[in-house]
């Protein structure tokens, strides 16, 4: 079978072949480097069902879905079949930042104008979440409680009540963190943070 960049090939000018482990080709061209597997991957876009094809976060749920965060709203992926939940559901800014699952199955998500949660087909606003700033990371810790890397502060919630603010500045930083990752072992959470540390 011959592959060229009309097949989505990078370029038809290859470089080098090499074949790993796992029994992928990888193929460097001129023009950037391609991967080959057994198994195609499926695009997923608008022709599809998406709301917008400019995906900006994932999040697999409990059940097997794909949630989407697109520039259109909340996309939900399941069985090769498209949900799309906007502005129809409550949804009160078009463009999703970030997304979680909490234990009660609740997916939370920020957007631009304020942080809210699905439940029940309808989203419910986050009243104690300040609406300034964008939302870079949402976490939960364990026991319940979810964290939210804020461009200026870190919130903790509880339920659905914002109990903690600690500005960056008071961690030492005059960045925010990008990556929360919490720890189940020592408790606590792992910040990354977006200029290093």
């Amino acid at each position: 079978r011959r592959f060229t960049h009309s097949d989505g090939l990078s370029g038809d000018n290859i470089r080098s072949l090499f074949e790993d482990r796992e029994g992928s080709i990888w193929v460097g061209t001129r023009d950037g480097l391609d991967r080959f597997r057994e198994f195609a991957v499926p695009a997923i876009t608008e022709k599809q069902g998406l709301s917008n094809s400019y995906v900006g976060s994932i999040l697999r749920g409990h059940d097997g879905s794909i949630w989407l965060g697109t520039l259109n709203g909340l996309d939900r992926w399941k069985d090769g079949e498209v949900a799309v939940y906007d502005k129809r559901y409550g949804l009160p800014d078009p463009y999703v930042l970030s997304l979680f699952e909490d234990q009660a199955g609740r997916i939370w998500l920020s957007t631009r104008r304020g942080m809210v949660y699905f439940e029940r087909g309808k989203f419910v606003p986050v009243r104690s979440f300040p609406a300034a700033g964008s939302v870079v990371c949402i976490v939960g810790d364990g026991a319940g409680g979810i964290w939210v890397s804020g461009q200026f502060s870190l919130f903790h919630l509880d339920g659905r009540a914002v109990v903690e603010e600690i500005p960056w500045t008071k961690l030492g930083h005059k960045d925010h963190a990008r990556i929360l990752l919490p720890d189940p072992v020592r408790g606590g959470l792992w910040l990354g943070f977006r200029q290093g540390g």
